[in-house]
């Protein structure tokens, strides 16, 4: 089905009737990705949960994210378990246990080691489960482009090469 506008009713009856694939002409990225990944999901009786998905880096390239606690005068350090442009879900490695790192908890200067980026980043505790917390990312003071590009190339490992340009 090649088509120049669709409605997601429009995509629906398509997908209903069989059709292998869609090509939307002009491609917006920010537009259309999240109605396919809509229509997807619908149709697999799936919900979002999110509106930025989350990449599991692999095993060796899993990344660190690391602060100085200066009231309790230690390093504290955490695995890196999924990342997406707005936060992170992170394993508490170092110290064992800090209870501190609850829901509201900020932090204003951490280092986030990913691949072959070093990040300086601040961010806001959203979620806690025992060892595991969930941030999001309030500002990317450094390196912001080189981890877009790094979540980009694991989109386009997953769900293809949509967004780049390529001669036809």
């Amino acid at each position: 089905l090649l088509i120049s506008a669709i409605s997601i009713d429009s995509a629906n009856e398509a997908i209903a009737l069989g059709i292998a694939g869609i090509i939307l002409k002009p491609f917006n990225p920010e537009e259309h990705i999240k109605k396919i990944m809509e229509i997807v999901h619908k149709n697999r009786s799936h919900e979002l949960k999110r509106s930025a998905p989350r990449f599991y880096p692999d095993i060796e390239d899993r990344g660190t994210l690391s602060f100085f606690d200066s009231e309790k005068k230690e390093p504290v350090n955490f695995t890196l378990i999924n990342i997406s442009r707005r936060g992170a879900l992170l394993h508490l490695i170092n110290p064992l246990v800090k209870e501190e790192l609850q829901p509201g908890y900020r932090i204003p200067d951490a280092e986030l080691k990913l691949h072959s980026i070093e990040l300086d980043v601040s961010c806001t505790v959203v979620y806690r489960y025992g060892q595991y917390i969930g941030v999001l990312f309030e500002n990317i003071h450094t390196g912001k482009s080189q981890l877009y590009r790094y979540i980009e190339t694991l989109d386009n490992n997953i769900f293809g090469t949509v967004r780049l340009k390529g001669k036809w």
